[in-house]
């Protein structure tokens, strides 16, 4: 058994204050150290204007665009939202987001994994696309001139 005022064995801290929570007082020690850590209000980070002035990216293509469309129904019709279908998919959260969103560029497992998650074939996800859905290329030049330059 502690005799009473052994404890703490030197002393009481010093009490920088005593927050009260009901009948509940607890006493913060002072080292010194509070002033010298406390945190300074930081400047606004650019980034942060930046991310709540600029719009939202626009599709790289209307391909994009168009699978955006189609997994988002699907996912809706089966009451998913996309942390789930991301999960179940094993990809990161964000970047299925963008595939969503008509932003992303999947590759083919991706798009293996994302129709099986959603009860779908993958062909039901790129059925109906052709030249004229995909974006120009490296070059500027549209893929339909590219096509027609090789085959005509």
């Amino acid at each position: 058994m502690i005799p009473d005022g052994s404890w703490p064995p030197f002393g009481m801290p010093p009490v920088s204050e005593i927050s009260g929570c009901g009948f509940l007082a607890i006493r913060v020690p002072s080292f010194g150290l509070a002033s010298s850590l406390r945190a300074q209000p930081a400047p606004l980070a650019k980034n942060t204007v930046r991310a709540y002035t600029q719009r939202m990216p626009e599709p790289k293509s209307e391909a994009s665009r168009i699978l955006g469309v189609r997994l988002r129904h699907r996912r809706r019709q089966l009451s998913l939202n996309q942390e789930a279908v991301a999960h179940l998919a094993g990809l990161n959260v964000s970047n299925y987001a963008r595939i969503d969103r008509g932003t992303g560029n999947p590759t083919f497992h991706t798009l293996i994994r994302l129709a099986s998650v959603l009860g779908m074939e993958p062909g039901d996800l790129v059925t109906g696309f052709n030249a004229d859905h995909l974006p120009p290329s490296g070059n500027g030049v549209p893929a339909t001139d590219v096509a027609a330059g090789r085959l005509g």
